[in-house]
C-alpha cells in the first residue's frame, strides 16, 4: 500500500466518525428539546390542573343544587348566576392555559426550526417531522372538564 492509498484510507476513517457524531448530536439535540417541552408542559398542568379541577367541582356542585331546586319549582336564579361566574373563571383558565401552551408550542417549533437549519443527515429528518408535527397537535388532556 502507498503512501497517498494510506492517507486516503485514514482520511475516510476521520470522516466516518464526524458523520456519526453528527446525527448523535442532531438527535441528543432534539431529545432534549422533546424533553424540555414535556417537561414544561408538565409544571403548565401542575400550575394549572388544581384551580381548574376545583372549579369544575363547584360548577357540578352547583348545578346539583340547581336542578334539585328546579325539580321542587324553587327559584334558581341566584344559583344560576353564581354557576354562571364559575364557568367564566373557567374558561378564562382554560384560556390561560391554552395561551401559555401555544407559546411554549412556538418557542419550542422555533428551537426545532434552528437545530434543524444546522445541516441534520438525512437519517434525523424523520425524527425532525415527526417531533415537529407531535408538537402541533398536543392539547392539554381534558377529562370531563378535569385535567388528569
Amino acid at each position: 500500500m502507498s503512501k497517498l492509498d494510506s492517507i486516503a484510507q485514514t482520511n475516510k476513517l476521520d470522516t466516518l466518525p464526524k458523520a456519526v457524531n453528527a446525527k448523535t448530536a442532531s438527535s441528543q439535540k432534539l431529545d432534549s428539546v422533546r424533553t424540555g417541552f414535556q417537561t414544561k408542559v408538565d409544571s403548565l398542568q401542575l400550575v394549572y390542573r388544581k384551580p381548574i379541577n376545583q372549579l369544575e367541582a363547584s360548577s357540578k356542585k352547583l348545578q346539583h343544587k340547581i336542578d334539585s331546586l328546579y325539580h321542587l319549582k324553587l327559584p334558581t336564579t341566584k344559583l344560576m348566576s353564581q354557576l354562571d361566574s364559575i364557568n367564566q373563571l373557567k374558561t378564562k383558565q382554560l384560556a390561560t392555559l391554552n395561551n401559555k401552551l401555544e407559546q411554549l408550542k412556538s418557542k419550542t417549533s422555533d428551537q426545532i426550526k434552528s437545530i434543524k437549519s444546522l445541516g441534520l443527515p438525512k437519517e434525523a429528518e424523520a425524527k425532525v417531522n415527526g417531533l415537529t408535527k407531535s408538537i402541533q397537535v398536543y392539547k392539554i388532556p381534558i377529562a370531563n372538564g378535569i385535567i388528569p
